[in-house]
């Protein structure tokens, strides 16, 4: 009995030592099935070399979220932000995620490739400190892009009760683009929800204040929660159908018409269902509880496609000039000014990425393919990063900061025509030179693309 009490004494010691002991309980979300949050969202972005109120542009938004179920220990939500800048009204966006009592968050397939614009609904998730870390500030878990907050607790003595937090971006995109992002978040643990926060993100160009307020929490009754679930499901199957007729574009470039007409159907069909079904019908009779999100989603999704449309064109035809085609031979140098030939990266099956260093999309790209660089040994597949920035010095920086163990070499802007719209652009080159697939713009995967050729 003396040996448990001396231990369970020696481990109070060393705990009150660390500060674990005498801190406060760490703070955890407490929801409920049926919550219904809404945040008011404000922004407003300064050039640097602005010296007039013009240089300034504010965005506003209203960001609702859900709580649909529960499942095991994570919640379902449901998020819809309705945006404006400078007063011009966007498309509806949303998304639906998982999260715990800790804020860690998880998204559903359909929406990995699609979660890239909507960061201000799952920053309203910050992760709260875990119940046994022994330091007083934490680090949470990297999102799907590599970016994770480095957090800091409210001073003890002090009167500030918010978190402060910067960003730490673990895949180099952020540096590659001189970005900074800082800020500080207030928990409010009796309602077990963030009740404000404020960023700052500051890049060359510009500065951006960003401010988050939680405005109400009200709640909405079983039967909307229990129906919004089962349109979630539509939501997600015509969101894979979507992505299997934008795949065909590039696969079947001949047929981008149809493509294009039917990817409109698709929503058509699914904004009828969602009509047919009570979308929008108020269960409880009464202007507090709203109609559909699942709706505006779905809107939303149709009228970015429509936006699109000269896009989607462009890399059909893009598709079209190369897919079977002998792709054109090159020489270029590599980071260390050797000079690397088509026909030596070319005696496998190559995927070549074609990319400048002040493009999210092809800084990103650089993730997926160190992902593919993993699949598939190096044997059975050859990596080509070709740069296509006036200027190699940033492209050196952003290649060795975003893709140091990948292959790079610089061609500079294409001679006598012009750079693509939409980047990256990639194509996979079989090894006797012919051109079999295109990939037109970031992809949060490849593997399943390239499993048919590469073995």
């Amino acid at each position: 009995m003396r040996c448990r009490r001396c231990a369970c004494r020696a481990v109070l010691v060393v705990l009150l030592a660390s500060g674990h002991a005498a801190a406060s309980p760490p703070a955890r979300y407490a929801l409920t099935e049926g919550d219904w949050l809404t945040y008011e969202w404000r922004a407003e972005s300064t050039r640097r070399d602005a010296a007039s109120p013009s240089g300034r542009v504010e965005s506003r938004a209203t960001i609702q979220l859900w709580c649909l179920g529960r499942e095991g220990d994570e919640w379902l939500m449901l998020g819809l932000v309705t945006r404006q800048i400078d007063d011009v009204n966007l498309v509806p966006r949303g998304l639906c995620f998982y999260v715990n009592e800790r804020g860690v968050k998880r998204l559903p397939e359909e929406f990995l490739a699609r979660a890239g614009d909507l960061d201000p609904v799952l920053d309203l998730f910050p992760e709260c400190r875990p119940a046994l870390l022994s330091s007083p500030t934490w680090t949470t878990t990297a999102d799907m892009f590599g970016r994770r907050w480095v957090c800091t607790p409210p001073d003890a003595a002090g009167d500030d009760p918010a978190v402060s937090f910067r960003l730490e971006d673990t895949s180099g995109v952020s540096a590659a683009l001189g970005a900074a992002v800082r800020g500080k978040y207030v928990f409010d643990r009796v309602r077990g929800v963030l009740r404000e926060s404020r960023q700052t993100i500051e890049t060359p160009r510009d500065t951006t204040a960003v401010s988050v307020r939680l405005l109400r929490r009200n709640s909405v009754p079983a039967a909307w929660r229990l129906r919004r679930i089962a349109e979630l499901d539509s939501f997600r199957r015509t969101l894979r159908m979507e992505d299997r007729y934008l795949a065909s574009l590039e696969r079947e470039p001949e047929r981008a018409e149809a493509t294009l007409a039917r990817l409109d159907a698709i929503w058509i069909e699914l904004l009828g269902e969602f009509a047919a079904t009570g979308a929008l019908d108020n269960p409880a009779g009464g202007v507090a509880v709203p109609r559909s999100p699942l709706m505006e989603m779905a809107r939303g999704q149709r009228e970015a496609l429509d936006s699109r449309r000269g896009l989607l064109r462009e890399r059909a035809r893009l598709a079209s000039e190369w897919n079977g085609r002998r792709a054109p031979q090159w020489s270029l140098l590599d980071r260390d000014g050797q000079t690397v030939t088509s026909e030596s990266t070319r005696d496998r099956p190559s995927l070549e990425c074609f990319w400048r260093s002040d493009d999210l999309g092809s800084l990103r790209m650089m993730q997926t393919l160190g992902r593919l660089r993993e699949q598939f040994p190096q044997d059975a597949l050859r990596i080509v990063c070709i740069n296509m920035d006036q200027e190699s010095q940033a492209a050196r920086r952003a290649a060795d900061l975003c893709a140091g163990d990948l292959l790079h070499v610089f061609a500079g802007p294409p001679v006598g025509a012009d750079l693509p719209t939409e980047l990256p652009v990639c194509r996979l080159v079989a090894e006797d030179g012919r051109i079999v697939r295109v990939f037109v713009g970031w992809r949060h995967s490849l593997v399943g693309e390239l499993a048919g050729f590469v073995r």
